[in-house]
């Protein structure tokens, strides 16, 4: 079970049984530098409970957390060593100096933000600790053999649904929003417009905002005065949520393609039903009946007693994965092995279905489309 103390938390887990795809073979606890309480294998994570983005750091933590009390209940110890990051550059490269250095732990899972990412990358490499980004979604930072991305990239998913919403809803033009000084969400927004070119939707331009607005009513004009039947909107979640909102408003009533944290649960909580017949593609939905999904919520609704969302699902794939780089390391859980089991994972099972890797960046191939209902409430989508 989790034992929290501050200013860190820790969480004594054990790891055996993963599911992996890939041969890995099983680890025993070891008595290196690297080895916590009782000879666990120490994993650090960087959390984000505080700052611009604890709307889904408490979720990842939260998911993150899960993993490492069900892995427990199996066999090789880990220990997971938490310290706030914020997802603040300066505060994440401190966290990650004294996990790796006080804490002397073997790796790291990090990472909402893709400037955090960024930071992390050179520093991870640098010290030869393997960091696990579970969120950032720019493409590039993967740098094996020690820097690794279980997080799927949004843009796998987005190409694919706006070509379905593009065929099955049939809109003949489309506008496309983005927060332009955030490279991960612009590569979002390219990946829709190419993939509704490509289904033969005219594009009527980008409308560009930034990542620290929150005066949308100039881009909403904007917008409306393309008369685009279709809106892709590629900001932070707050910031879609209020353009969707002021579309409604004006009178806007085409299709609306968002990036998928304008569902977080505050955003669901407060916008309700202005967010109606909004669509975003995920890799994980609660109501999904992929095996290990539907076992990954029923475990979290009875620990948390709410229900989990994508960035739980990405704080809990990601210890697992970490985790399968210990149970991979043959009894050396030092850093260095655990960067080379990490880079024999081919495959490897998840919440979201098969993951592959390829230059330690995962790829799926099932991502889901879901839309907001007119309650205001997220509803897998089917083209039936």
């Amino acid at each position: 079970m989790a034992v929290f103390a501050h200013p860190r938390r820790l969480v004594v887990a054990t790891v055996a049984g993963l599911a992996l795809t890939s041969a890995l073979g099983a680890c025993s606890s070891a008595d290196g530098d690297d080895a916590g309480s009782d000879g666990a294998t120490k994993i650090g994570l960087i959390a984000a409970e505080q700052g611009p983005f604890a709307f889904a750091g408490t979720s990842y933590l939260k998911g993150a957390e899960l993993a490492a009390e069900q892995l427990q209940e199996d066999g090789v110890e880990i220990e997971l060593v938490v310290e706030e990051g914020s997802e603040d550059p300066a505060k994440s490269i401190t966290a990650f100096n004294k996990l790796v250095g006080q804490e002397d732990v073997a790796e790291v899972v990090c990472c909402i933000s893709s400037a955090v990412a960024g930071a992390m990358k050179p520093l991870a490499t640098q010290r030869e600790v393997p960091l696990v980004v579970y969120g950032a979604t720019t493409p590039g930072l993967e740098d094996p053999p020690y820097v690794y991305r279980p997080a799927l990239l949004p843009q796998q998913g987005i190409a694919p649904v706006a070509t379905e919403l593009a065929e099955a809803l049939e809109p003949a033009s489309a506008v496309h929003v983005t927060a332009s000084d955030n490279d991960g969400l612009v590569a979002q927004s390219q990946a829709a417009a190419e993939a509704l070119g490509a289904a033969g939707v005219k594009d009527l331009g980008t409308v560009n905002t930034l990542v620290a607005d929150t005066d949308f009513s100039g881009a909403v004009t904007e917008i409306l005065s393309t008369k685009a039947e279709m809106v892709t909107i590629y900001t932070l979640g707050e910031a879609a949520a209020n353009i969707v909102k002021s579309l409604r408003e004006r009178g806007y009533d085409g299709v609306i393609l968002a990036n998928n944290a304008i569902a977080t649960g505050p955003n669901l909580a407060s916008f309700g039903k202005t967010l109606a017949d909004t669509y975003y593609s995920v890799e994980y939905f609660p109501t999904s009946e992929l095996e290990m999904a539907a076992d990954f919520t029923e475990a979290y609704e009875a620990t948390y007693d709410e229900t989990p969302d994508l960035f739980s699902s990405q704080g809990y794939t990601a210890v697992m994965y970490a985790a399968a780089g210990v149970s991979g390391s043959d009894g050396d859980v030092d850093a260095e092995s655990i960067s080379a089991a990490l880079g024999e994972i081919s495959t490897f099972d998840s919440v979201w279905g098969e993951l592959t890797f390829e230059d330690g960046q995962s790829n799926s191939s099932s991502f889901q489309v879901v839309q907001i209902d007119d309650s205001g409430a997220p509803q897998l989508w089917s083209n039936d």
